[in-house]
């Protein structure tokens, strides 16, 4: 599966960096104030998100997956908004999972994953 930044136009990017912030400078005027916020809420949200989304199939199992996909759609396209693209691609082939998958174990281990990227972009330097 490709990066979605080449379905979108979007210029290419270095995919070892979980935040694109050469686009969002060009986009934002510069204003690292201002993208370091977008940024550090956007992804406090999707961290939140994915917590729910973890508890629910721990506690639950996959009995809510129209709830599960419309989260995972969500974190898809506000993470690309935000060049966060790994994370976006993460959350598209968790979408696909839920739509062929019946173990949660498996959601689980992908959640997680998402996790960890989320903390990863939260720790990275603008640069």
């Amino acid at each position: 599966m490709g990066c979605i930044c080449s379905k979108k136009n979007v210029p290419p990017f270095d995919p070892r960096l979980p935040v694109c912030y050469q686009e969002l400078n060009k986009t934002f005027d510069n204003d690292k104030d201002f993208i370091y916020n977008l940024v550090k809420q956007g992804n406090e949200e999707f961290l939140k998100s994915i917590e729910s989304m973890l508890e629910t199939v721990s506690t639950q199992g996959l009995v809510n997956l129209d709830s599960l996909k419309l989260h995972c759609h969500s974190i898809k396209g506000s993470a690309a908004t935000i060049t966060c693209f790994r994370l976006s691609d993460m959350a598209k082939n968790l979408e696909e999972i839920l739509d062929n998958q019946t173990n949660s174990k498996i959601v689980i281990k992908h959640l997680n994953f998402m996790k960890t990227e989320i903390t990863e972009i939260l720790n990275t330097k603008q640069k």
